[in-house]
């Protein structure tokens, strides 16, 4: 299923929110809140592993690179 481009900004965004305040169970919290699969969320998540905003820590475990924590005005 393939999502509008708002939707999906929509999930990122929320799942970056999640990552940075260290939710411990982000997929499902977010496939639940969308209503779509945690399938889709990994999915996203790979795609910001490539585009290098996410780092991937340990399993299910993610943070966001250092450039993009000052973008989203959560610099630690």
């Amino acid at each position: 299923m393939s999502f509008s481009s708002e939707k999906k900004n929509s999930i990122v965004l929320y799942l970056l929110d999640k990552i940075h305040q260290g939710d411990s169970s982000i997929v499902k919290k977010t496939a639940d809140a969308f209503d779509i699969t945690p399938a889709t969320i990994y999915k996203y998540i790979d795609e910001l592993i490539g585009k290098k905003v996410l780092e991937k820590k340990m399993r299910g475990k993610y943070e966001l690179v250092k450039k993009y924590k000052a973008f989203f005005g959560m610099a630690s």
